[in-house]
């Protein structure tokens, strides 16, 4: 009702899409009749993205009594937050994983991207997908350089993957860049390796967090979205 009220007031319905339509001085405390048209209706985000469903719901719960304003700038704050953090911990896998001088310079790609700040803020499932696109990039920076370390990057590649099959079901074809990645460490192995046993516990380590880390999923995703998930994969 709030968000209806709000709609009237600022001529929503007039407004939208309209580039010749204008709010002016005059319409200041004059509502609209009409709050918004039929093609306006409630998003069913449960069935888009569970990840984005349960952060809306946790803020829903903290701001039940807030406006709609204070509503949405909490959501685009969080997102900011979360990007944010994304940024931080894809970086951070880089840099503690990865070999050579100065390896985080491999994050600076994130700012040839100028639209992924807009796309991380966004009231939308786009806002948390743009953010764990990003921690994955950063699982799939630091096995591109391969480190002697690069074994402890199942779990986290695992997780992210995860995440990011779990934020929207247009996710699903980049799970191919994924698998090419998983497939050269299929054929190259492990650097640093000298012997077959060590070998061995490096492929153990990485294949087992792996594993663990993309059955977060299972806790992650309803029969309906994983049905609808593996349609859009296929």
């Amino acid at each position: 009702a709030q968000a209806a009220d709000w709609a009237r007031l600022g001529h929503f319905e007039r407004i939208k899409f309209h580039a010749d339509e204008k709010f002016r001085p005059v319409d200041v405390g004059h509502p609209n009749s009409e709050a918004w048209d039929s093609q306006v209706l409630a998003e069913d985000v449960a069935s888009r993205s569970p990840t984005t469903f349960k952060l809306w719901t946790w803020i829903g719960r903290a701001l039940r009594d807030a406006s709609p304003p204070r509503i949405l700038l909490t959501v685009r704050l969080v997102n900011v937050l979360v990007f944010a953090l994304a940024v931080g911990l894809g970086t951070a896998l880089v840099l503690s994983t990865a070999a050579g001088p100065y390896p985080q310079l491999a994050c600076l790609a994130y700012l040839l991207v100028p639209t992924l700040p807009f796309f991380a803020m966004h009231v939308s499932e786009f806002a948390l997908l743009t953010s764990t696109y990003v921690l994955l990039s950063g699982c799939v920076l630091a096995l591109f350089h391969d480190s002697p370390r690069s074994h402890y990057l199942g779990l986290p590649t695992g997780i992210a993957s995860a995440l990011v099959m779990a934020s929207g079901r247009s996710a699903g074809p980049i799970m191919a860049v994924v698998g090419g990645a998983l497939l050269a460490r299929i054929l190259l192995g492990s650097r640093g390796a000298a012997r077959l046993t060590e070998h061995a516990r490096h492929a153990a380590v990485f294949w087992a967090g792996l594993g663990l880390g993309t059955s977060v999923l299972a806790g992650l995703i309803g029969p309906g979205y994983r049905a609808s998930l593996w349609k859009t994969v296929a």
